[in-house]
């Protein structure tokens, strides 16, 4: 079924998204609180920030396009308050991913910041479409139950994620 206020409305209500939220913000605020030493020394902190932080836009932003599409087809949705919050919380998830972002790139460097904020990014953006939009799916039809299509998908995940990796650490030439 394509997307509504209505469904988006019900997935918001239920308890999954609520403790996945609530897990993502409890993080953001141990990182955020984390010591100014520790977040200069490792590149991760910085990082995760900006990706938890960014797993929240993505899963804001597909339901203010979601809004936005059914307003200019006639339906107008910004009468309710969803698209609203959704709106406030992708601005400022953005803001928080532009600072912390910057601060990453301020104290290392381009090689070491952008794949790490690649795969932590990817990672937690996939685990917020499954939590909130139930986009994970095995897509196999249901006379062929033991289709490989799941173990695909999180294979060519780990080998993008070691892909990554493997860029990352190579000696500079």
């Amino acid at each position: 079924a394509p997307l509504t206020m209505e469904l988006l409305e019900r997935y918001v209500a239920e308890p999954g998204l609520a403790v996945f939220v609530a897990l993502v913000l409890v993080a953001l605020a141990a990182l955020l609180a984390a010591p100014d030493a520790l977040k200069r020394r490792y590149v991760v902190v910085f990082v995760l920030i900006c990706s938890l932080a960014g797993c929240l836009t993505v899963m804001c932003i597909k339901g203010v396009s979601t809004a936005l599409i059914l307003t200019f087809q006639g339906h107008n949705q910004f009468g309710r308050p969803l698209p609203w919050v959704l709106v406030g919380v992708t601005a400022g998830t953005l803001l928080v991913q532009m600072r912390y972002l910057n601060l990453a790139m301020i104290h290392f460097g381009a090689s070491e910041v952008v794949p790490v904020y690649y795969v932590l990014f990817t990672l937690a953006s996939v685990l917020g479409g499954v939590v909130l939009y139930k986009e994970f799916h095995p897509h196999c039809p249901a006379a062929a139950p033991g289709c490989p299509y799941t173990a695909l998908f999180l294979g060519g995940v780990g080998l993008t994620f070691a892909g990554v990796y493997l860029i990352a650490v190579a000696p500079p030439r």
